[in-house]
């Protein structure tokens, strides 16, 4: 896995995280368990429309994550089922409830998925899943994520 974006994306999602854990969590009227699995699938629909590859191997591993979220995933694109199912078992989200708190990983496990996320495709130079933290992000820090879960906006499952 190339370093570079390796660290790229694990200092967007400190970014990405400590604003939700600083500005959404604590004035929510939902459990912090709802917020992140609430801002996971608005997160993967934000990513899953700028992926740079429309169908296969890559794009299918997205969609375990819709399904663990109780959410039927955007229907594949493409005619190979042999990729869209070696796609599928790549991909994951798994929760982790732990004495520091409430976690989830969303996994694309797919080998070349890191080089489309680091922009090796010209759809998509700067990537996406780094693009859709960032502005969920400036959206927090703006105030437009902290009011819709004080009005007590659902979670998902």
């Amino acid at each position: 896995m190339p370093k570079g974006i390796q660290l790229k994306i694990k200092l967007e999602t400190a970014r990405f995280n400590r604003a939700l854990a600083r500005e959404v969590i604590p004035s929510a009227k939902v459990s912090a368990k709802d917020v992140i699995r609430t801002t996971s699938l608005e997160l993967m629909g934000l990513t899953m429309g700028c992926w740079p590859v429309k169908s296969g191997r890559s794009r299918a591993a997205w969609r375990p994550i819709f399904l663990s979220l109780g959410v039927p995933p955007p229907l594949p694109k493409g005619n190979n089922a042999r990729a869209q199912l070696e796609g599928q078992k790549a991909g994951r989200y798994i929760e982790k409830d732990s004495f520091k708190g409430f976690t989830a990983f969303m996994v694309n496990g797919v080998d070349y998925s890191i080089f489309l996320e680091g922009g090796s495709s010209g759809q998509a130079p700067t990537g996406c899943l780094r693009n859709a933290m960032q502005l969920m992000r400036r959206n927090i820090q703006r105030g437009k994520r902290r009011r819709q879960f004080m009005k007590g906006l659902k979670g998902v499952r």
